[in-house]
């Protein structure tokens, strides 16, 4: 998505749009709801304040690298997506000091 529409997408996280009360709303509500799949996914996370808190911090991580990426294409799109799942996974051991099962 981020790589097919970049133009909106740095728009919609770069202000613009993303400072609109209603946008800026609808933008919290699907981060919200992309933290409670990841909760509901993995059965040993519980959605405790730091795991919430970590998540969306991570989603944070995702949706800047994604602006960065955009101009940069400083990594390919590959290595870029390597990065954001072990930072997740780094980002979920230290708040809750559980390794993901396969890691």
């Amino acid at each position: 998505y981020v790589e097919r529409f970049a133009g909106a997408y740095a728009v919609l996280l770069r202000g613009g749009l993303g400072v609109d009360a209603p946008v800026k709303s609808i933008l919290e509500e699907a981060r919200r709801r992309i933290i409670e799949k990841m909760i509901a996914e993995a059965p040993e996370l519980e959605p405790t304040p730091e795991v919430q808190a970590a998540l969306r911090g991570w989603i944070h991580l995702v949706e800047g690298m994604a602006l960065d990426w955009i101009e940069h294409h400083a990594l390919d799109r590959n290595t870029l997506l390597d990065v954001l799942t072990e930072s997740l996974w780094t980002i979920v051991e230290t708040a809750t000091g559980i390794r993901p099962a396969g890691r």
